[in-house]
């Protein structure tokens, strides 16, 4: 295709492709044609960029973009309304919205009784969303967001079903592949 509007306009400008190396692996470039003639014969002139770190700079603004557009939904969603569960109903909402989530839980620790405490959740499957209702307090050491509440550090995991701090069984039976958890 790109060698068709070459050949039709005679040149092509910078025009973005995926191209493969020698070794095999694929990384996107900017390809340039132009006609010339060398020692009497027309040949193409090709003008080949590597844009691969580029296309991963912009891929890493647009998700840094999107994560300051969240923060942003986030303060707006909690200055409307003083109700707690309310508020914490729509910043969780503004938030998985924002960063493209399927699921989400919003705890906080009651600071009367130390325990982590159930505020907003959407999205987890059915048996896990009904174990979390039906214990909505942790301590605040147990399982994932209690070791965060009492660190005050954020947690990646990224290999959930591997996890063995999960607290609660249904975590590691649910489907679910990561966990992020940030105190406030």
């Amino acid at each position: 295709r790109v060698l068709a509007v070459a050949q039709e306009q005679g040149y092509l400008p910078p025009h973005e492709v995926r191209l493969k190396r020698k070794d095999g692996n694929y990384y996107d470039a900017l390809l340039s044609l132009s006609r010339v003639t060398v020692k009497g014969q027309p040949c193409w002139q090709a003008i080949v960029q590597d844009i691969t770190e580029r296309k991963r700079m912009e891929e890493e603004i647009k998700g840094r973009s999107r994560r300051l557009e969240t923060l942003y939904m986030v303060s707006r969603v909690v200055a409307e309304t003083l109700d707690v569960e309310a508020r914490g109903a729509l910043v969780l909402e503004a938030t998985l919205t924002g960063l493209g989530l399927d699921a989400g839980v919003i705890r906080y620790v009651d600071q009367t009784t130390g325990k982590a405490v159930l505020l907003a959740e959407r999205g987890l499957p059915e048996e896990l969303s009904q174990e979390m209702r039906a214990s909505p307090d942790m301590d605040a050491g147990k399982g994932l967001p209690g070791i965060v509440a009492q660190s005050g550090e954020p947690l990646v995991v990224e290999d959930l079903p591997h996890e063995t701090r999960a607290g609660y069984r249904a975590t590691t039976m649910s489907g679910l592949q990561s966990y992020v958890a940030i105190p406030l």
